[in-house]
C-alpha cells in the first residue's frame, strides 16, 4: 500500500458518527487487553504507534496485506442521494452478494438519513429516498456506475444514536447498472484478526491509502457488533456504511462509528439477519 497525503482542494460533503453513544469494548479483563496488545505487536513486528489518546495501536503500514490483493472496481461507492429534501452526498455504500435477492443490493448505514427538517422513518426510507447515482470510489469521480431504483425497508433498522449500539444500523436499496458484490463471511471474526475497511478517506491534510483498503485489528465480534482498531491518524469521516472485509474478501461488517482509534460496526451476522427479515417471502 502506498501512503499519500491528500492534496485535493475540495472533498464531497460526508457525514460522521464520531462521538456516538455506543463504544465497543473488550469484556473488561486486563489479560484480554494484554493479549490483544501482544497480538498487535506480533502482527506489526513490534511497529506500534501512540495515538492521540495515548493508546498503543498498530502502525497500519506494517499490518498484513489481504489475500484478495485489491478491491474490485464498481463494488464500493459514493452516492449522490435523491431525497425529499434535495440531493446530498453522505457516507459510503457497497454492493453485497446474497442469495436473498435476485437483484443487486446496495448496503450502507441508516443513521445519516436522519434529518433536522423532517421526520424520516429509518425503517422504511421509501418516503424519503427516491433514487441516487453511484460513483465508484476507485474511479475518477466523473462517471455514474449505477443508479438506486428502490428502497428495501428494514423493519428493525435503528441508528446507532437511537439504539445505543451499531448492530441495527443498516439501510438497503435495489440498484440498476451495477453487478457483482461482496459475499458474506460464514463466521464472526476472532480477536486479533486483521480486517480491511474499504472506503475513500481522501480528506484535505489527512493520511490515506490509494488502494482504499485500511487494515484494522479486531477487538471482538459477537455476531451483533464488531469492534476494531485503526489508528486515528486516519480520519473516517464519511466512512459510515463502508464494508469491512476479511483477508478472503468476505463481508464481516459495516463501519458505523469511531471513538479515536477504536472503531465499531454492524457485524455481518446481524446484517444478514436483518436482510432475511426484510426479504422473507
Amino acid at each position: 500500500m502506498k501512503k499519500m497525503i491528500a492534496m485535493l482542494a475540495a472533498c464531497a460533503l460526508m457525514a460522521s458518527t464520531a462521538g456516538c453513544a455506543s463504544l465497543v469494548k473488550l469484556d473488561g479483563a486486563a489479560d484480554q487487553n494484554q493479549a490483544l496488545g501482544r497480538i498487535m505487536s506480533d502482527l506489526t513486528g513490534e511497529n506500534m504507534l501512540t495515538d492521540s489518546d495515548g493508546r498503543s495501536v498498530p502502525d497500519t503500514d506494517f499490518l498484513p496485506l489481504p489475500d484478495f490483493e485489491a478491491l474490485e472496481p464498481n463494488t464500493v461507492f459514493d452516492v449522490d442521494w435523491k431525497s425529499a429534501e434535495g440531493d446530498f452526498m453522505a457516507g459510503t455504500s457497497f454492493l453485497a452478494k446474497t442469495n436473498l435477492s435476485d437483484r443487486p443490493l446496495l448496503l450502507t448505514a441508516c443513521h445519516y438519513f436522519a434529518s433536522d427538517e423532517m421526520d424520516v422513518n429509518l425503517r422504511d426510507l421509501t418516503g424519503y429516498i427516491s433514487g441516487g447515482d453511484l460513483y465508484d470510489i476507485l474511479g475518477d469521480g466523473s462517471e455514474i456506475a449505477g443508479t438506486v431504483t428502490g428502497v428495501v425497508p428494514i423493519p428493525d433498522a435503528r441508528s446507532v444514536s437511537e439504539n445505543g449500539s451499531s448492530d441495527r444500523d443498516l439501510a438497503a436499496f435495489y440498484v440498476d447498472g451495477a453487478v457483482g458484490g461482496i459475499p458474506f463471511a460464514a463466521d464472526p471474526c476472532k480477536m486479533g484478526d486483521v480486517i480491511y475497511m474499504a472506503a475513500w478517506l481522501d480528506h484535505e491534510n489527512s493520511t490515506y491509502y490509494d488502494d482504499c483498503l485500511y487494515p484494522c485489528v479486531v477487538m471482538r465480534d459477537d455476531g451483533k457488533e464488531i469492534g476494531y482498531i485503526l489508528s486515528d491518524e486516519f480520519s473516517t469521516q464519511g466512512a459510515s456504511g463502508a464494508p469491512l472485509l476479511n483477508s478472503k474478501g468476505e463481508l464481516v461488517g459495516i463501519h458505523i462509528g469511531s471513538n479515536g482509534s477504536i472503531r465499531y460496526g454492524n457485524s455481518a451476522q446481524s446484517i444478514r439477519e436483518q436482510l432475511e427479515n426484510a426479504l422473507a417471502k
